[in-house]
């Protein structure tokens, strides 16, 4: 034991005495060769011995270069050693930024390096820290620390993309601002204009906001800039079929038949089943330009289940069932954790598949792989009340609010309560009960447009027309630039619908006045007729309502108001106006031959049908009625 310690001792005492003389280890000074330029001249003494084994002498220090006396480069400052570093950290950092910027402008150098000098950017890792926790604030409510992550992202990394399209969100849909939302996203694509993302984030604002124009050129844009970003392909697609989207579910032919003879067979004519086919055949382009960009999306990431899952919609929609089941179980096998695939396939198979048993099967499917998404219950709830079961459907909604109890608050979804309220007051005729539903969606989401105007429809049915006409008028303060146009314009337009209403019933008590019918003349009634304010409230809600959305329910409603009014002319020219709008609708025409029936007679009424069917088959219009 006695050698070994003073071997100890003995080593111990040699590093002392190195370090004391301003010795470093070799491996240390590689990694630091400033220390070994410092200490110059400095020889470390010799170590000392022992009787097991002499220690190996430090190499002498190294010093810094001079150039040789008499030689060209002796008296230089170096210029050329730093022009060369410059050199070689230029490309370095050149080369750092093509590997960190994602999409197309990173390849092409000039596109991204034009616009002057940038500022170098920080590394990848700072960006994805940040966003994750700006993401794990947001699931946990934090609203403020979310925001404020995310603006210390754009300050870090003002080219990612994704801070900038989480902020366009929170303006859009939190704080209702939704022109600085396009602002903020107009921003990030003037600092990167190739950046899909960013690019198919502002296009989606855009058709929220009734755009679809400009909607549809910035995700052309998009994929020129990046042919390989799905996500963009698949968004054009839905843009494109928005209408058949919009419509219903077309049912099969026993439910067809169960239902009755469609009051609109006369106008679809013999090789259509249903008028609501109409318009689709009228927009084979756009189906077959749909179709394309649904390939170009699945050429690109052949594994999403996204637009697996949208092609297969649109199939359903179209009639192909096999099609639609092939797509829908493919989508499914992707990503068997996604519930909208299986509530997608399950809604085909009720509608034109199995019927609903086999729908119940997917349901439950859907309802195992998330937990938690109040989606497949509500969605399995519409279809049950739909088959009869109204008892099962309030079961199945009442899960549906506990499923969403792991949210702050418990459930905030308000379409469950909506559904909820549609099924009480239309399957159980409890209105009161619905009453309180719809006060809760309204409570959880006041931006629900299907819940206000379910409420007030049934509000009115009941004969509240005031309380109905509140409760829309709070719907139109609510939703306004957060909902979608559309829901919106309806808002607007069943406003309008009571006011024509109650404009109406006024005109009609005022010539039931015997008196007062027997004293007016028609001089006196054209100046200053009773009715004349409320009629002028109508009018100024339709036209909101076009405003907002110009759909061809809105342009029927008004032009049946103005007819009942007595103003033919304007009936007339709204229908017109209607028809060159949104002539695809067969609203407008179902609106069109009712009003030359009644004006026209018969032979009107036959005119506006054959100028239908030409509308629709591409037939040559008739030139006049005769």
């Amino acid at each position: 034991m006695r050698p070994f310690l003073g071997r100890r001792r003995a080593l111990l005492a040699l590093l002392a005495a190195a370090l004391a003389s301003g010795w470093a280890p070799q491996h240390s000074a590689a990694k630091h060769p400033r220390r070994l330029l410092g200490v110059r001249g400095v020889e470390a003494p010799n170590p000392p011995t022992s009787k097991a084994r002499r220690t190996r002498a430090r190499p002498p220090m190294l010093t810094q270069w001079t150039a040789p006396r008499g030689s060209a480069a002796e008296g230089a400052d170096g210029g050329y050693l730093e022009t060369l570093t410059k050199k070689v950290q230029q490309s370095l950092l050149a080369n750092s930024l093509e590997i960190q910027v994602p999409g197309p402008g990173a390849k092409r150098e000039g596109a991204f390096f034009e616009g002057g000098k940038r500022r170098p950017r920080a590394l990848p890792i700072n960006a994805d820290l940040l966003n994750w926790r700006a993401k794990r604030a947001l699931r946990r409510g934090q609203l403020r620390e979310a925001r404020a992550l995310w603006r210390r992202c754009v300050d870090v990394d003002r080219y990612d993309g994704r801070a900038y399209i989480a902020l366009s969100r929170d303006l859009e849909f939190r704080k209702r601002d939704a022109a600085g939302a396009g602002a903020l996203l107009s921003e990030a694509l003037k600092l990167d204009p190739s950046n899909a993302y960013v690019r198919q984030a502002y296009a989606v604002l855009l058709e929220r906001r009734g755009r679809r124009d400009d909607a549809l050129a910035e995700l052309k844009l998009a994929v020129d800039y990046d042919p390989g970003h799905g996500a963009s392909w698949v968004a054009m697609a839905r843009l494109l079929t928005r209408d058949v989207r919009d419509a219903p579910l077309p049912l099969d032919g026993r439910d067809r038949r169960r239902r009755g003879r469609d009051d609109e067979d006369w106008l679809a004519g013999a090789n259509w089943n249903s008028l609501a086919e109409g318009p689709r055949r009228g927009d084979l382009a756009r189906v077959e330009e749909a179709r394309r960009c649904y390939t170009k999306a699945l050429e690109a990431q052949p594994r999403s289940y996204f637009a697996l899952s949208a092609f297969g919609d649109l199939e359903a929609r179209l009639g192909n069932v096999e099609e639609a089941r092939a797509l829908l179980n493919a989508s499914c096998a992707a990503n068997p954790r996604n519930a909208g695939s299986w509530v997608a396939w399950a809604q085909l198979e009720e509608r034109r598949g199995l019927g609903l048993p086999r729908a119940r099967e997917l349901y439950e499917v859907a309802r195992r792989a998330h937990r938690s998404n109040t989606r497949v219950f509500t969605a399995w709830a519409a279809a049950e009340a739909r088959a009869g079961n109204a008892t099962g459907a309030t079961k199945l909604l009442a899960m549906a609010t506990r499923a969403g109890g792991l949210s702050p608050g418990g459930c905030r979804d308000g379409n469950v309560y909506a559904t909820l309220g549609d099924v009480l007051q239309r399957d159980l005729l409890d209105c009161d009960r619905a009453a309180d539903a719809f006060r809760r969606a309204v409570a959880v989401d006041r931006a629900h447009a299907p819940a206000y105007y379910k409420w007030a429809t049934m509000e009115a049915r009941r004969g509240d027309v005031e309380l109905a006409s509140d409760l829309l008028q709070q719907g139109i303060w609510g939703c306004s630039g957060v909902a979608r146009p559309d829901d919106v314009a309806k808002l607007h337009r069943a406003k309008g619908e009571l006011e024509a209403n109650a404009t109406l019933a006024l005109k009609q008590d005022a010539w039931m006045h015997v008196g007062a019918a027997a004293a007016l003349t028609d001089d006196d009634l054209l100046p200053a007729a009773p009715w004349d304010a409320a009629a002028d409230g109508a009018r100024a809600s339709f036209r909101k309502a076009l405003d907002a959305s110009a759909n061809a329910a809105t342009f029927a409603a008004w032009a049946r108001f103005e007819a009942n009014l007595g103003e033919a002319d304007r009936a007339r020219a709204l229908l017109e106006d209607g028809i060159r709008t949104c002539g695809g609708d067969p609203k407008i025409w179902r609106e069109y031959v009712a009003f030359e029936q009644r004006t026209r007679g018969d032979r009107g009424a036959d005119y506006a049908k054959a100028r239908a069917r030409g509308n629709f088959r591409g037939f040559a219009q008739p030139s006049a009625a005769r």
